[in-house]
This record gives C-alpha cells, sequence and structure tokens, in this order.
C-alpha cells in the first residue's frame, strides 16, 4: 500500500473513532444516534472507495454527501461541533488524496 493512502486510511480512523466516541456519548436522541451512525456507516463507505481504488468521482460524491449532511443536520452541541471539526480535518486529507490519485494517473 503506498504511503499517501495508508496516511489516508489512519485519518479515516482517526474520523471514524471521534464519531464513535459522539455516538457512546451519554444522553443522545434518536435524532443523534441516526446522525451519528449514518456517518459511521459513510466511514465504511469510504474506507471501501479507498481500499478497492475506486474513482475520485466515487469519493468526491461521498464527501459531497457528508459536507451537506454536517451543514444541514449537526446537532448543535460540544459533540457536533467536535465531530464537524474532525469532519473538516479529514475531508482536506481526502480532497489531497483524491489530487494524489489524479496526478498520478495522468502521468
Amino acid at each position: 500500500m503506498d504511503k499517501i493512502k495508508h496516511s489516508l486510511l489512519l485519518n479515516l480512523a482517526d474520523y471514524s473513532e471521534t464519531i464513535h466516541l459522539a455516538l457512546e456519548g451519554v444522553n443522545l436522541d434518536l435524532d443523534e444516534r441516526m446522525f451519528y451512525l449514518g456517518h459511521l456507516a459513510m466511514c465504511a463507505r469510504i474506507f471501501k472507495a479507498v481500499y478497492l481504488n475506486q474513482t475520485s468521482e466515487t469519493l468526491e460524491s461521498m464527501i459531497s454527501i457528508e459536507t451537506s449532511s454536517f451543514k444541514l443536520g449537526t446537532p448543535r452541541n460540544a459533540r457536533g461541533d467536535l465531530s464537524r471539526e474532525a469532519w473538516e480535518l479529514f475531508s482536506m486529507s481526502l480532497f489531497s488524496y483524491i489530487e494524489s490519485v489524479r496526478t498520478r494517473s495522468n502521468i
């Protein structure tokens, strides 16, 4: 596995741990549980797409879905803020990965 992919998957593990901790928090209502479960499911989809070398368009679609979800549905509390920040950090590394894949494809 190349270094860039390995780094991205480590970043994905960190992001998914943040979402996992948010999900395991106390006093979550059903809507919050579903919100965080959806993000954990997307973590699995991103992992599969990266691991199986799926197209950058597939990853960009996932970024769009996740970004929209965080803009529209993030709970307004500290847990939601931390989760959104974790997504913003991870999405930057995902964009970098996509660019590196495109650069290698054009060589």
